[in-house]
């Protein structure tokens, strides 16, 4: 048994070679840190344990004084990592303590990053893309309540085009933004049938689809002050204002109307309004 006082201030006791830390031993640094295991030349090198000042324990494998290898890795905050090690973690599962939720796959930098397993607390599972920490490009959510969602990922949250399989039956395929369907897709519905067109965030389909030219909403304006002159100020859902350009003697249009313009009750005037603010009246031109 050896005991060695380095120049920092740490102290050494166990096998030695050369007047260096060789074979069996423990290194005791003056900051706190205290290393028990394999050396080779001075180094940290084999199998060792690691407990750290700040509350870190790794034990695993060691090269040249890096993890290198297979070893976990207990962080102060209580989250664990159990796994292999390059230069820093590459492979594993890591699992928070206090909040429950694990993930295990790849890691970049000790950063999720690759493909992994991710399992929360509160019983949903995600598989699949994983970069910067943040589920992204292809993947499947199972969530707790059921529900099944296959497909693109972006920013954590299902974003592109996937597949909704829900726990009452229902399957829905196509465009979704922030985990709804959003856009263009088909809902099938348990009993057979199907749905096709376009959806609302609130998941409902729109009922009919129309396009507004400008000429349309000038007309428009036009006969609500002659049939309600003096009307309360209000603003047209896009249900009512459907209804009206359905009217219109020349209407053939299929597309969504504009969602930045709207019609509203002003001054005892109907007028146009774009975005809340710029306005324009019947008889005024195009604004852009």
């Amino acid at each position: 048994m050896t005991k060695l006082t380095l120049k920092d201030g740490s102290v050494y006791e166990g096998e030695a070679v050369d007047g260096k830390p060789h074979g069996k031993g423990k290194m005791t640094h003056a900051n706190g840190d205290v290393y028990e295991g394999d050396f080779e030349n001075g180094k940290y090198h084999g199998k060792g344990k690691l407990i750290c000042a700040n509350g870190e324990i790794y034990e695993g494998d060691w090269v040249k004084n890096l993890k290198h290898g297979k070893g976990k890795l207990i962080y102060a905050d209580g989250e664990v990592f159990d796994g292999f090690w390059g230069q820093t973690a590459t492979s594993g599962i890591r699992q928070h303590a206090k909040a429950g939720d694990m993930y295990e796959g790849d890691f970049s930098e000790s950063k999720r990053y690759g493909t992994g397993k991710f399992t929360f607390a509160e019983g949903d599972v995600y598989e699949g893309g994983i970069y910067g920490g943040r589920f992204q490009d292809k993947g499947k959510m199972t969530y707790a309540n059921g529900d099944v969602y296959e497909g693109d990922f972006s920013q954590n949250y299902p974003n592109g085009i996937g597949k909704f399989s829900y726990a009452d039956g229902r399957i829905y395929e196509g465009e979704v933004t922030d985990s709804k369907p959003f856009g263009k897709g088909k809902m099938t519905y348990p009993d057979g049938k199907v749905e096709e067109g376009n959806w609302k965030k609130n998941g409902e389909k729109r009922t009919k689809e129309v396009f507004l030219e400008w000429k349309d909403y000038i007309e428009i304006a036009q006969a609500l002050n002659k049939l309600y002159p003096n009307r309360s100020p209000v603003a047209m859902s896009d249900s009512e204002l459907i209804k009206l350009v359905t009217a219109l003697p020349d209407f053939d249009g299929e597309e969504q109307p504009p969602s930045d313009i709207y019609l509203s009750f002003i001054a005892n005037k109907w007028i146009l309004v774009r975005d809340g603010g710029r306005t324009s009246t019947v008889n005024d031109s195009p604004f852009v």
